[in-house]
């Protein structure tokens, strides 16, 4: 798993693997997953993350691995 933010751009990434992505969707305002073509999540993206009031404490479920980004 990878976790990437650019300052920049103000977007936060976080890729579980290196499938191919095969299509994106959006889940919410300034959210985006990543799917591969059996539809497994390949990553989330998440727009102006600076301004979004789960910054301090967003937290991510896949399946049973569960992270907390700070």
């Amino acid at each position: 798993m990878k976790i990437n933010y650019s300052k920049e751009s103000d977007i936060l990434y976080v890729q579980f693997n290196t499938k191919k992505i095969f299509k994106t969707k959006e889940i919410g305002e300034d959210f985006l997953i990543d799917v591969d073509k059996n539809g497994a999540l390949v990553g989330i993206e998440v727009l102006d993350y600076s301004t979004q009031k789960t910054k301090d404490a967003f937290h991510i479920s896949a399946g049973k691995e569960k992270i907390a980004i700070t």
